[in-house]
């Protein structure tokens, strides 16, 4: 029977261990993301490698044995923060619903949004003017969000002219941002139903819908 010169298994065992070797790396890198997502979302907004590494239950050195740099686990977390934001990225709502509806489960669905993902998204913003992973993926994320203003209140925008849409489209998305609603927060001290309320009265008048009660 040939033995391994490196490990000295047989071949057969060798190879029986190699998919419990990678299911094993596999769950060290993603208790590693999720460490370091955590601690994010308590509040450490720049988690060393020491804490990550001793959150997710390994050794900081076998940190960049799991990524191939800095960047890679960065991506890494962005996607596994995604994949934990699920169904609250893509809004559920049909287009021919009555628009105070449509209005109210969007603004909802954003709160909801960024009270879930808000620790995160605030990392994203402080970065991304000097690095490229955060930069490339708020580029995305705001793209996203404008596209779902156009879905969600196509009947609205559909009537106006192009100049006229890419206005309503662009000022609809800035009042619903995650930026919009920190200054309401930390600022106005709006929260609760009346920050819910003052950003649905806001875009229900730049679509021209009547005010739903937001209170109803």
């Amino acid at each position: 029977m040939m033995l391994s010169v490196e490990t000295g298994e047989s071949e057969p065992q060798r190879h029986r261990s190699e998919p419990r070797r990678r299911a094993d790396r596999e769950r060290n890198r993603q208790a590693v993301v999720d460490a370091l997502l955590d601690l994010i979302s308590e509040g450490n907004l720049a988690p060393s490698a020491e804490a990550i590494a001793a959150r997710a239950g390994v050794s900081r050195r076998s940190i960049f044995r799991y990524f191939d740099d800095l960047a890679d686990l960065q991506r890494a977390a962005i996607q596994r923060q995604l994949e934990r934001l699920g169904a609250l990225l893509t809004a559920d709502l049909e287009e021919h619903a009555p628009a105070s509806e449509r209005v109210r489960a969007f603004v909802q669905r954003r709160l909801r949004l960024y009270e879930a993902g808000g620790p995160a998204m605030r990392v994203t913003r402080m970065r991304a003017p000097l690095n490229p992973v955060f930069a490339e993926q708020l580029r995305a994320a705001r793209q996203h969000f404008a596209d779902e203003v156009r879905r969600v209140f196509s009947p609205e925008l559909s009537p106006l002219s192009e100049p006229e849409r890419q206005r309503t489209v662009a000022m609809v998305d800035a009042v619903a941002s995650f930026e919009t609603c920190e200054v309401l927060q930390g600022s106005h001290g709006l929260h609760g139903e009346e920050l819910e309320a003052t950003l649905t009265a806001a875009i229900a008048r730049l679509l021209g819908i009547d005010t739903p009660d937001a209170s109803s």
